[in-house]
């Protein structure tokens, strides 16, 4: 049986790839031991014009147990794809430049949701989520347009970007007052951008030294 690109990528997964799973694993362990021990402090590490430094603490401050559960069960899915589309991608693992992408979006977002709202309290890590969700999709499509793999490949980035899309759309859906979608989308916009001009400068690194060799 021959494992091909894909075979070897299993036989040589380390630590490092789970290095984003194991990111979220600390925000939302840390998250619910702040939720189950600690929820006196959880106001005033909230991202507010009155706590300026809740920007980096909001991602750990969540209202109750199913906030931080439905958070969690979109990273998880998030991650799942992500994990799919590494193992048959030839790319190399983004997840070191992808984890300062998702928290510089997050942050670089509630510091703009503080000024454009400065009477209002955010906290949550949906800010985290929507940013890897940006991260994630723009990395599949950018896998379908450059990688030179199959076709099929091709097919099941797209199909892993399109479904990520829908599954965001659906964490977007207004079920609450609570959900602010203005942090959502925001950290998901820059998050975009910071992937696209990182996966664009990887391309022209690959070209340039492609030309260096012929």
């Amino acid at each position: 049986m021959k494992w091909g690109h894909t075979g070897k990528r299993l036989k040589s997964i380390s630590v490092l790839d789970f290095a984003v799973f194991l990111m979220f694993a600390v925000v939302f362990s840390a998250s619910l031991l702040l939720l189950n021990f600690f929820p006196q402090f959880q106001p005033s590490l909230m991202s507010s014009s009155q706590n300026i430094l809740g920007i980096f603490t909001s991602p750990f401050v969540h209202k109750d147990y199913l906030h931080l559960l439905a958070n969690a069960v979109f990273a998880l899915l998030a991650f799942i794809f992500y994990f799919i589309t590494r193992l048959i991608s030839s790319a190399k693992s983004n997840d070191k430049f992808l984890i300062v992408a998702i928290w510089f979006s997050a942050i670089l977002a509630n510091l703009i949701y503080v000024f454009i709202s400065p009477t209002q309290n955010s906290g949550g890590s949906s800010g985290l989520v929507s940013a890897f969700y940006g991260g994630v999709i723009t990395f599949t499509f950018t896998d379908a347009l450059t990688e030179h793999v199959s076709n099929l490949k091709k097919l099941s980035f797209t199909l892993s970007g399109v479904f990520l899309l829908a599954a965001f759309v659906v964490m977007n859906i207004n079920t609450s007052s609570d959900t602010n979608v203005i942090v959502h989308l925001t950290s998901f916009s820059i998050s975009v951008f910071l992937v696209l001009l990182y996966s664009l400068w990887v391309l022209r690194r690959v070209r340039s030294s492609l030309v260096v060799n012929l």
